[in-house]
């Protein structure tokens, strides 16, 4: 009986030691995974901040490129679109003849 004791007691401590074993581990798994946490957060927030800064500058090019535009380039536009209305009037002046 004080056999089956001892055995029952090796068999306990050595069931609490692969159970300390495992919390050792998994604290050390824990904090690893923390840190990849922070670290992600800080590219996520670098990445948050960088798209931001890149879709102001995208908005700031297109108002530069709308302001780009000359007078020659306007005036040009206008002659064109008075040429092609001129020549629908045409079209549609011949269609009623």
């Amino acid at each position: 009986m004080k056999d089956n004791h001892l055995a029952d007691l090796a068999a306990l401590e050595y069931a609490v030691n692969q159970l300390l074993e495992q919390l050792q581990a998994l604290k050390a798994e824990n904090l690893q995974l923390k840190e990849q946490l922070v670290s992600s957060q800080a590219k996520s927030e670098s990445l948050h901040a960088e798209k931001q800064h890149l879709q102001e500058d995208y908005e700031r090019l297109k108002l530069a490129k709308m302001l780009d535009l000359g007078t020659d380039e306007v005036k040009d536009a206008r002659q064109r679109v008075d040429s092609l209305i001129r020549k629908v009037d045409r079209c549609i002046s011949l269609i009623k003849a």
